[in-house]
């Protein structure tokens, strides 16, 4: 909680290998009962992965004596409340399918709250839903959404997400 995350206009680079694409990201949630809160994510280029905000689905669930420590366990019992995403080239992103369209993430994520967070910007989705299996775990409330042109409210879904469509009118200081 707490944090801001500043992507500076950083470009797109390469991994270590030499061939990998990083960007600039932000946080990434698997496992049970975490609280996400009042963190600021702005400027970053971060996208599936390391989208601003990233909810993928798990290959595991938590049942409480999990030792196998290369799974990812699903988002479970998360909230995600009252962070600001501004001028981010993706924004929340829900799900997770690889280059040639599939995943090996297929236990879906089950009771994520998103809750009193604005997301604006002029890029990409403000929700992206990457996997629509996934979206039916997680419930949407009292969001401000703001695309401005060319960006959307919501890519890669038929489910409704709703959310207030104000300008936040948010200002440097």
């Amino acid at each position: 909680q707490g944090n801001f995350m500043f992507g500076g206009g950083r470009p797109v680079g390469l991994a270590g290998d030499g061939v990998s694409e990083v960007y600039t990201g932000g946080i990434r949630i698997y496992g049970v009962d975490h609280v996400v809160t009042n963190n600021y994510l702005e400027g970053l280029n971060g996208l599936r992965f390391d989208a601003p905000i990233t909810l993928t689905q798990g290959d595991a669930t938590d049942n409480g004596s999990n030792s196998n420590l290369t799974n990812h366990l699903r988002a479970e019992r998360v909230m995600i409340s009252n962070n600001t995403l501004v001028n981010n080239v993706h924004g929340i992103q829900i799900g997770f399918k690889n280059a040639s369209g599939s995943s090996t993430y297929n236990t879906a994520l089950s009771g994520v709250t998103l809750a009193n967070n604005i997301i604006t910007g002029s890029q990409g989705s403000m929700i992206e839903v990457i996997d629509n299996s996934s979206i039916s775990g997680v419930t949407f409330t009292n969001n401000l959404m703001y695309p401005i042109a060319p960006a959307t409210q919501t890519s890669g879904t038929t489910t409704s997400i709703a959310a207030f469509n104000v300008d936040p009118a948010l200002a440097t200081d």
